[in-house]
């Protein structure tokens, strides 16, 4: 029997790719680092929380499965947690010093900086993709042959858009112009122990203004920071991604709490790289924790089909 469990392992093993983001690779050391999208020490040390005797974190994307359902979480350390090949050791720990050694002022600089890592890791995951669908993984073989093509083609289309989208930013960062990247972020208090690093690429806005990705994705970076006493959501857009402003227009507008609404559905709709603390996963209910794993199965299942925003019931932030 086919398990979830088998095929994440098959995908790790025959989806190995390498590289490094930034522009300037004649000083790259050879080493290419199993990097943090979401930061080890300022970020996700401030998630840990002890399980069965070990400090620990959840993700929606380590899950025990059921006749691929979801059922379950399992905790993982933090070393696992965000880890991608997309930085050598040079740049990793050269370029993100900003965001690493100094705390958050919401400088232009870190801003950028965010965005930078976190665009690099969703680039990072397509090409992943597009490594194992091309490759001779042992459920490559199950897949309908028309099924795999247009999987193909799609993954490489959306590698080829996000490669522009690496030449502007790595433009803005040759320049070191930050400024050229509109953001928008808003601080919870008190602190809310989550954190996530995801491109969005949603079909519809909040107040369900239909995005068609048949034209072009939006191109949204959510950047969620924890910070010791308050917690930080940013939206990132680029002036170049037309779709992407129609949302990020959008969310400006909203109220706290809508806008606390819309982020927390896009965790379950459409992020990859969310991270959060025990703590905050033990204050939901039985009842709760159920309807999370429901609605992340109805949008694994459903995804495009959804013919409308995909509003969830539950508010991560209150």
């Amino acid at each position: 029997m086919i398990t979830y469990k088998a095929i994440l392992e098959d995908y790790k093993k025959n989806s190995n790719f390498k590289y490094c983001f930034y522009y300037d690779q004649s000083n790259c050391s050879k080493n290419i680092k199993k990097a943090h999208s979401v930061q080890k020490n300022r970020i996700l040390n401030q998630l840990e929380a002890p399980v069965n005797g070990n400090n620990l974190i959840y993700s929606f994307n380590d899950f025990e499965d059921e006749d691929f359902k979801t059922k379950g979480l399992i905790p993982i350390g933090k070393k696992k947690a965000s880890i991608f090949t997309g930085f050598c050791d040079f740049h990793d720990s050269k370029l993100f010093s900003p965001i690493e050694n100094f705390p958050f002022q919401g400088t232009s600089e870190q801003l950028f900086l965010f965005t930078y890592r976190t665009f690099a890791h969703g680039l990072h995951q397509l090409l992943e993709t597009y490594t194992y669908y091309t490759s001779k993984g042992d459920f490559i073989k199950f897949f309908p042959r028309d099924y795999l093509h247009q999987h193909v083609k799609l993954t490489r289309f959306r590698i080829e858009k996000l490669l522009r989208y690496k030449k502007i930013l790595n433009n803005h960062i040759k320049l070191k112009n930050y400024d050229n990247i509109k953001y928008h972020y808003r601080i919870i208090k008190p602190f809310v122990p989550i954190a996530s690093s995801s491109i969005l690429a949603p079909m519809y806005t909040f107040k369900n203004v239909y995005l068609n990705p048949r034209e072009e994705y939006s191109y949204l970076v959510l950047n969620i920071i924890p910070d010791t006493t308050q917690t930080i959501i940013c939206i990132s857009q680029f002036e170049e991604d037309y779709k992407g402003k129609i949302f990020f227009d959008e969310l400006k507008t909203l109220t706290d709490t809508e806008f606390e609404i819309a982020i927390s559905s896009l965790l379950i709709y459409c992020t990859t790289n969310t991270f959060f603390s025990p703590l905050l996963w033990d204050k939901f209910s039985s009842e709760e924790k159920q309807l999370i794993f429901s609605e992340i199965d109805y949008c694994i299942e459903n995804g495009d089909e959804i013919d409308k925003f995909f509003m969830s019931k539950i508010n991560f932030f209150k």
